[in-house]
């Protein structure tokens, strides 16, 4: 009896064991499956606008000054887009080909082949349209004259003249011109890495070199504002849309002074009221 109970014992015991290996052996496999190792993900480095990049942008000012125009980002190679610029070597490359940006690269885009055009192979998309009877004439300025350098091609002002005096003659400021169209705008000088700020709060930097300013205006224009460089002093007014410029005046000294300090004429109600100021009631006169 206890010989046939001890068969039994072992029986019980090879089924359980073998029951609890294929139970080990079941969830190993899952795991392994499960764990299983991925590939790694293939990185490729790309350059990466750091700011916003206007139309007609030289490759030649993006390859001087790589660091204020773009950084280089690793980004996964499934993200690349065609025609990718891979280093500053290819801004290189463009610039010798006196390549331009074809149209306004936003911050954080990635910058490729496609970006990039000969000048006079292609309209620059973002560009603004200029009339085929208008001339284009570029001016340098100072920024503090050409409305802080905020001033991009698309923007449309009002030019003012400045001109001393001369003999008998005052010096005058008026408003020469309104309406003039900016077709591209350029400075001497662009900003370090140092100076750049990636906080969105910081106040913006303004230019420390000229402006070199590009209106198209017609021949009328053209000779007026010609004048004034040449015999005075402009300024640029960005000039909205409901901005006129009526009321506009010449302004002297005198003129200024006395709109400044002449009292407003006040009407003083212990004054008899004259003839011309009595109101005729209609009737018996009864108020």
């Amino acid at each position: 009896m206890k010989s046939k109970n001890r068969s039994m014992l072992g029986v019980t015991a090879a089924v359980l064991l073998a029951l609890v290996g294929g139970l080990l052996l079941w969830q190993n496999s899952d795991s392994s499956e499960s764990g299983a190792v991925e590939e790694p993900v293939v990185e490729v480095q790309v350059l990466i606008a750091r700011r916003d990049i206007p139309a007609g942008e030289p490759a030649s000012t993006m390859a001087d000054n790589a660091y204020a125009f773009v950084e280089l980002v690793p980004i996964p190679e499934d993200q690349v887009e065609p025609g990718a610029l891979e280093s500053t070597d290819n801004l290189d490359e463009l610039a010798l080909a006196r390549n331009v940006t074809s149209h306004l690269v936003t911050n954080g885009a990635q910058l490729t082949v496609e970006d990039f055009i000969v000048p006079g192979q292609q309209e620059l998309s973002a560009l603004p349209d200029i009339e085929d009877d208008l001339f284009e004439i570029t001016v340098a300025m100072e920024p503090q004259r050409a409305f802080g350098g905020n001033l991009r091609a698309g923007n449309t002002v009002a030019i003012l003249g400045s001109f001393e005096a001369e003999g008998d003659r005052p010096g005058q400021t008026v408003v020469i011109l309104e309406s003039v169209l900016i077709t591209n705008v350029q400075s001497e000088q662009l900003f370090s890495q140092e100076q750049l700020s990636s906080d969105p709060l910081a106040p913006s930097l303004a230019p420390t070199s000229r402006l070199f300013v590009t209106f198209g205006i017609p021949v009328d224009d053209l000779e007026r504002l010609t004048y004034g460089i040449e015999f005075g002093r402009i300024w640029i007014a960005h000039q909205r849309s409901e901005a006129t410029i009526d009321g506009s005046k010449v302004r002297d000294r005198e003129s200024v002074v006395r709109s400044l300090t002449d009292p407003v004429e006040e009407v003083d109600e212990n004054t008899p009221a004259t003839a011309e100021d009595t109101v005729e009631v209609d009737g018996d006169g009864a108020g």
